[in-house]
């Protein structure tokens, strides 16, 4: 592999990660918050979490998700560019057919 497909794997492997955890994050709250309230219910006095603080933690969580899907996106799209780029250029670098020669007729 070159140097630049390593680091796009190398980007591409982090960004993964990335997600994996912030995802894991969002159930291990989500579970979390029901756990407490199902508790609460259970032992007969209701602990429903304040209104403000589940929104704001929704809202951390999915900027967090779209964050990191983001950065995901410019990596696969760099790597697109990167990607016809080199096959541009290989491109431009093999010798046309001449006059009367079918295309299959290329070296390879």
């Amino acid at each position: 592999m070159t140097a630049s497909t390593d680091t796009f794997v190398d980007s591409f492997v982090e960004n993964a990660q990335r997600t994996r955890e912030a995802v894991a994050g969002a159930v291990t709250e989500a579970v979390r918050s029901w756990a407490g309230a199902v508790a609460g219910l259970a032992s007969g006095r209701p602990s429903v979490p304040d209104a403000q603080v589940v929104v704001d933690r929704w809202f951390d969580i999915t900027q967090t998700v779209l964050d990191t899907q983001k950065a995901f996106a410019k990596s696969v799209a760099g790597a697109g560019a990167h990607a016809a780029e080199v096959y541009t250029e290989q491109a431009r670098r093999r010798p046309r057919p001449w006059r009367g020669q079918s295309a299959n007729a290329w070296p390879r």
